[in-house]
């Protein structure tokens, strides 16, 4: 299983127990992860490589 599955499974089992996530940051590589994030209407935001950020 990758990360951003196990990462997708804890925020279900969060969202089981009754509390809502207001926000869910993932890396920016994580397309996949977005996708299914929005697809649960969960606010998201990409961290970005600093370098691609500075240049």
């Amino acid at each position: 299983m990758e990360k951003w599955q196990l990462a997708l499974d804890r925020l279900d089992e969060t969202h089981s127990w009754g509390i809502e996530v207001p926000l869910a940051v993932a890396g920016a590589g994580y397309g996949e992860l977005a996708a299914c994030l929005q697809a649960r209407s969960l606010n998201s935001a990409p961290v970005l490589p600093l370098d691609s950020v500075l240049s």
